[in-house]
C-alpha cells in the first residue's frame, strides 16, 4: 500500500509525464520513465521478467477465457453473450471462471452472478460519475447509477428466495 506522499510523488510525475507528451499520457512513456530506479514509478512494476511475463500471461488468460461467446437462440430472437463469467462461488483472493451453462442450472449461483456485474457495471458508471463532475455534466449519469444500483439490489434480494 502506497503512503500519501507517494501518492502524490506518482500524481506528480505523471503530470509531469503529460505535459512533456504535449498534453498525453501514454502508457509507453510511463514505463519508459519507471525504468528508472530513482523514479517515483519504478516500484510500481514487476521488473522480474519472468513474474511480469506469467502476470501478463494470466492477463492473456483472462482476456481468452472471457472472450468465447455463446448464442442462445429462442422462438423470437438469438441473444449473443459472454460464456465464461467469473464464478460467484470464488472468494475475492481467488482466480476462477464458470460457463452461464452452468449457472444456468443452478439459480442462485446466477442471481450473484448477476449481482456482481451490476456491481461492476455500478463502479463503473461510479468512475463516470467522477469525470462527469470534473467535466460539469453529471446529471445523467447519476441517474443512470441509481438505476443500476436499484437494478442490483432487486436481484440481490432475490438471492436465496424461492
Amino acid at each position: 500500500m502506497k503512503t500519501s506522499d507517494q501518492r502524490d510523488a506518482i500524481r506528480q510525475r505523471l503530470a509531469e509525464l503529460e505535459l512533456n507528451g504535449g498534453g498525453r499520457l501514454t502508457p509507453a512513456a510511463v514505463v519508459e520513465d519507471a525504468k528508472d530506479p530513482a523514479s517515483p514509478l519504478h516500484d510500481c512494476f514487476q521488473w522480474d521478467d519472468e513474474k511480469a511475463a506469467h502476470a501478463h500471461r494470466l492477463d492473456q488468460a483472462r482476456s481468452l477465457i472471457t472472450s468465447i461467446r455463446i448464442v442462445q437462440k429462442t422462438d423470437r430472437t438469438a441473444v449473443r453473450a459472454v460464456f465464461y463469467v467469473r464464478d460467484p462461488s470464488a472468494s475475492d483472493d481467488e482466480q476462477g471462471y464458470v460457463s452461464t451453462t452452468t449457472l444456468r442450472s443452478d439459480a442462485d449461483s446466477a442471481r450473484v452472478a448477476i449481482v456482481a456485474e451490476f456491481s461492476r457495471v455500478a463502479d463503473m458508471l461510479r468512475r463516470a460519475r467522477e469525470i462527469a463532475k470534473a467535466l460539469e455534466c453529471e446529471d445523467d449519469v447519476e441517474a443512470l447509477l441509481r438505476s443500476v444500483v436499484d437494478l442490483r439490489s432487486r436481484f440481490d434480494q432475490q438471492v436465496g428466495v424461492q
